[in-house]
């Protein structure tokens, strides 16, 4: 781990939450210039990309536009815009906020309060990028 992403979001995790009282699981991730992913998660989701910000020493909120798919034939149905408030102690971090559900034509169908949790699974140390 580099020392100086201590303390801070940066890095892959997994996180946990639930819609509607179903739980869910995806794994973000935190870059060290301020984006953040979502690489996996629910099926019909589980793609995503977005900002992270420092709001303070161990919180930090993240903005992620995650897109909806139709599972059986892949057509694109909507999107999710999930804005969360995050405090970080050490590995773990818990985050609040709305998530908003469009759908294809950008009208709002739905928005939801949510609570998720998060561990940290993997440090940015990784082999170079090769195309």
């Amino acid at each position: 781990m580099n020392p100086k992403d201590a303390g801070t979001p940066v890095g892959t995790w997994r996180e946990e939450f639930s819609v509607e009282g179903e739980a869910k699981a995806s794994t973000l991730h935190f870059s060290r210039t301020g984006r953040a992913f979502i690489l996996t998660g629910p099926a019909n989701g589980g793609s995503g990309a977005g900002t992270w910000t420092a709001t303070g020493e161990n919180t930090f909120s993240y903005r992620i536009a995650e897109r909806i798919v139709d599972v059986a034939t892949g057509i694109y149905v909507g999107w999710v815009d999930i804005d969360h408030q995050a405090v970080q102690h050490g590995d773990s971090f818990t985050s609040f906020g709305v998530s908003r559900i469009y759908d294809a034509d950008d009208a709002l169908v739905l928005s939801v309060e949510m609570n998720a949790e998060g561990k940290r699974v993997q440090m940015i140390e990784r082999p170079p990028l090769i195309l």
